[in-house]
């Protein structure tokens, strides 16, 4: 698995966050984890993400909860992102979805 599964994954099961000009894009937790296990044969590191909700208009109303890492070790910012979207207590009531951060030289074109 590798870079372009991650964005497939993005055009198949993502949201586009529309008032963001850097194409942002909003995928579910399930999706956020696969995202970073195929991430993990790139030399891509994951520099953070933010946390949203999606409202039933499709808005993405943010969360304001994120993580971020500054660190050059991809495989010491994927360990972070998985921890941190694994444990992210999702309540009943909120339709969450995440947005990772990714350190590339490749933009996405959703």
């Amino acid at each position: 698995m590798g870079y372009n599964e991650y964005l497939n994954v993005l055009k198949e099961h993502g949201i586009p966050r529309l008032e963001r000009l850097d194409r942002e894009v909003a995928i579910t937790k399930e999706y956020a984890l696969l995202s970073i296990q195929m991430l993990e044969d790139t030399d891509i590191t994951i520099l953070g993400g933010d946390v949203c909700s999606l409202e039933s208009d499709g808005y993405l109303r943010p969360t304001y909860d994120n993580w971020s890492y500054a660190g050059n070790n991809k495989d010491e910012s994927h360990k972070k992102a998985y921890e941190y979207i694994s444990s992210y207590h999702e309540k009943e009531s909120l339709d969450i979805r995440y947005i990772l951060v990714l350190k590339s030289d490749e933009v996405y074109e959703y």
